[in-house]
């Protein structure tokens, strides 16, 4: 067994340093991971790393199937061992049984997807590389096998920096070959079940250089599936939903800005998906310019949004706590939400990009 994880580790480095695309490095990450870990599903997404949102995802049907439910758990619910703190926490990785000290029911996720999916302990990790997460891995054992060991989780840890500057440079790459003119943004129209109804010729250009097709949907990206599930999930539960956002790297080496919105009128109602190139240099001031916040607002804002305590944003910033919980009063009086989940939900909703 030590010989056959050394293997598997020599082969995952080597991997992360072939130059592979990010779909295919995935999937080889994964084939080799299951030659010493027991695995019976798996989520392997690339992440916007702004925001952590899943820009394209490998993922089992049995997973995939549980989209909206996920996205859910992960920005609008309280539970254990999200990616968020795993980007914080020593060695990014961790178990859901070590995280509520062995009680799984006492994880939303459990008792809400993985258990009716007949799904057991999960082994998640941020793949993480100079304080930048470009993506994340979760893998799900069945309900009737045991948990993952320390020794699969200590395995795991030593591959993922790996893995992550394997990623970095699969989604970062540019390829100069290959450029499209900036022609105005794209538009696809979807009914709830994620069908195309209609797609502008600009959309099928810029989709055209985006990984990761989600083929239990309707053959579109991740980024394009994963703004309008949220836009589903939001409407189910929020009044005021305002439009899911995400960046997503293209193939080109450019960053997309795709949305969703809720269409008015026609017997049908439509989800449209808007596509079109975002500029960094817009990035980093756009929550001062949106809600009028000041510099150290936006700072801890910025911190709450990557789920910091009080105790670590007062740390951090070299403040009081005292202090801390009166910026949190002002930022949520300009903002318009009463507590901490509802300014991450909003931030999310309207695009929080840094």
């Amino acid at each position: 067994m030590k010989i056959q994880g050394q293997r598997a580790r020599q082969d995952i480095v080597r991997l992360s340093h072939r130059g592979l695309d990010s779909t295919v490095l995935r999937r080889e990450v994964l084939r080799t991971l299951k030659r010493v870990i027991p695995i019976d599903a798996a989520f392997f997404a690339t992440t916007d790393p702004a925001t952590l949102l899943f820009t394209s995802a490998v993922v089992d049907d049995v997973l995939s199937r549980q989209t909206a439910l996920f996205l859910q758990d992960e920005f609008l619910e309280d539970d254990a061992n999200k990616f968020a703190e795993l980007t914080r926490r020593r060695g990014h990785v961790s178990s859901l049984l070590e995280s509520t000290r062995r009680v799984l029911a006492a994880s939303w996720r459990y008792r809400e997807i993985l258990e009716p999916a007949a799904l057991g302990d999960e082994l998640r990790a941020a793949l993480m590389v100079d304080g930048a997460c470009w993506g994340v891995l979760c893998l799900h054992r069945e309900r009737a096998r045991v948990g993952f060991s320390p020794a699969e989780q200590a395995f795991l840890a030593r591959v993922a920096p790996h893995i992550a500057i394997g990623l970095r440079a699969a989604v970062t790459r540019d390829a100069v070959e290959t450029s499209l003119e900036h022609d105005g943004p794209g538009l696809v129209l979807l009914t709830d079940d994620l069908s195309i109804i209609a797609m502008s010729a600009v959309a099928e250009r810029l989709i055209q250089d985006l990984d990761g097709i989600d083929s239990q949907a309707s053959g579109l990206p991740w980024a394009v599936t994963s703004v309008a599930a949220r836009l589903r999930e939001l409407e189910m539960g929020a009044r005021d939903a305002s439009e899911p956002r995400v960046r997503v790297r293209t193939r080109g080496g450019e960053w997309l800005a795709v949305h969703a919105t809720r269409m008015a009128g026609g017997e049908t109602r439509q989800i449209a998906v808007i596509l079109d190139r975002a500029q960094p240099m817009e990035i980093a001031p756009l929550i001062v310019q949106t809600y009028g916040l000041s510099p150290r607002e936006s700072e801890i804002t910025r911190l709450i949004a990557q789920a910091f305590t009080t105790s670590e944003i007062s740390a951090t910033c070299h403040i009081t706590a005292d202090t801390v919980q009166d910026h949190c009063k002002s930022i949520f009086e300009k903002v318009g939400v009463r507590s901490r989940r509802e300014l991450v939900a909003q931030l999310y909703e309207r695009h929080f990009r840094h």
